[in-house]
């Protein structure tokens, strides 16, 4: 009697205890199959935590049946004559237990986990700005300029090596990252602009600079749609204009522009113009990035054109530190008061015209010279047997900037994304410094231009 209780007791916890661990264990493993998948592009740990803890309570469940099978086997096991049969029930039983948390344990892991790793991995929402105005970015390598800023006169190899690869992305001040070398589409003719897109995102681009005031926000959107990409493989940059500024138009002004492109979101929103003659309306439009930051609408938020002296008076009055000023910078105006003012608030300058002579706004400044020409840049171009056009652009990556080079052919906006294979040495980067001529070919940010900043943005 003793030998058939204790046979009956092992063979429970056999078929009650260790066959539903087995299957729960087994269910486990499959469960986190395709989290492991998901994970090799990035699954969050928090959503790995979640799924270990939940598969875990179903092992934990199967467990508990299956000790109280044992339990009960133990206590009801007669004789000799029931035996067999009442050891087939704990099979039918454990068997019947596994064959149920086992796909439960899939289906919840499925459906409570998977989507919502999904859906992270989509989200538009950023960390949060800083909201300190004297916020640095985070320490960069020694020998690294500030992330944002730009050191005329160091280049270390340390920085040097960060910029090679055809994925550069350099991070904003509140986490976000974004693509280093960006197509341009200021002057692109509508009828041109979405070849030109598509074109460059064929060609590896995955940042695209427009603007309310280029006119062709509505072609940018139509060359992302039809390069093929995903929404979120493409960081989308565009600017408010003037005459949406204040704190309502501009909210209204994100409403157009997206409109336009046919997205939900933007990654990078900026003002324009500083416009200096109603800053109290500038001031008021920048808050309402703050918003639409806060919001999620867009990923990150900034400024185009604002000298130091626009920055500070701008940071007195709002909570976010702008992630990027966009300014005219090239060979010939390299604005080292700017670069350096952006550096200490932990901005990142992205340079327009970053190869000058692109750009020409007729009746304004004086005579034009040609960087593309300049004798020290095509010379360094020969030794590197690149044109002076990626030399500028090399010069513009190595020193921690982003630049956004303008065309619409084909032909050169390849060459323009073909960088990634070179770099300048620390004396060519100087002698490239040195041609700096304080002359800008833009407009000057402290005019005031009442006719231009009435333009009137059209509804989406």
């Amino acid at each position: 009697m003793f030998w058939l209780s204790r046979a009956g007791i092992d063979s429970a916890y056999l078929t009650g205890v260790a066959l539903p661990m087995i299957l729960i264990g087994a269910g486990q493993g499959l469960a986190f199959a395709p989290l492991t998948t998901f994970g090799i592009t990035g699954t969050p740990a928090s959503d790995a935590g979640a799924a270990s803890g939940l598969v875990n309570t179903f092992h934990q469940v199967g467990t508990c049946l299956g000790l109280g099978m044992a339990v009960a086997a133990a206590a009801t096991v007669p004789a000799a004559g029931s035996a067999v049969a009442h050891l087939t029930t704990q099979v039918s039983t454990a068997l019947t237990t596994g064959s149920i948390l086992l796909p439960l344990a899939l289906a919840v892991t499925a459906a409570l986990i998977l989507p919502a790793d999904l859906a992270a991995r989509r989200t538009r929402t950023p960390q949060k700005p800083r909201r300190n105005r004297s916020s640095k970015p985070s320490v960069e390598p020694p020998g690294r300029p500030p992330q944002g800023g730009t050191d005329m006169h160091s280049h270390n190899p340390a920085h040097l090596n960060s910029v090679k690869g055809m994925d550069m992305k350099l991070t904003l001040n509140n986490g976000i990252t974004m693509p280093a070398l960006g197509l341009g589409v200021f002057q692109s003719a509508p009828e041109q602009t979405t070849a030109a897109v598509a074109a460059a995102l064929a060609t590896g681009y995955r940042h695209i600079d427009t603007a309310a005031a280029y006119g062709n926000e509505r072609e940018v959107g139509e060359g992302i749609r039809r390069s093929g990409l995903d929404r979120s493989e493409v960081f989308i940059e565009t600017k408010v204009w003037v005459s949406d500024y204040g704190y309502d138009q501009t909210l209204h002004a994100w409403d157009k522009a997206t409109g336009k492109l046919g997205v939900d979101y933007l990654d990078l929103l900026i003002l324009h113009q500083p416009a200096p003659d109603r800053f109290e309306q500038t001031t008021a439009a920048y808050k309402a990035l703050e918003t639409l930051l806060d919001d999620g609408r867009v990923r990150a938020i900034g400024v185009s054109n604002f000298m130091p002296h626009h920055l500070e008076q701008l940071l007195d009055s709002t909570d976010v530190v702008p992630a990027v000023n966009q300014i005219e910078l090239h060979p010939y105006f390299t604005q080292p008061d700017v670069q350096a003012a952006d550096a200490g608030h932990g901005i990142l300058t992205q340079a327009w015209s970053p190869i000058g002579g692109i750009t020409f706004y007729p009746g304004w400044g004086e005579e034009r010279r040609n960087v593309m020409e300049d004798p020290i840049i095509a010379a360094i171009g020969r030794a590197h047997s690149k044109s002076p056009a990626q030399v500028m652009l090399r010069w513009h990556l190595q020193q921690g900037r982003s630049a956004i080079p303008k065309s619409t052919n084909p032909a050169r906006i390849a060459e323009n994304f073909d960088v990634f294979d070179f770099e300048l040495a620390a004396d060519e980067l100087a002698a490239i410094d040195a041609l700096n001529t304080g002359n800008r070919n833009g407009p000057d940010p402290d005019q005031a231009r009442p006719e231009r900043f009435a333009m009137v943005i059209p509804e989406a």
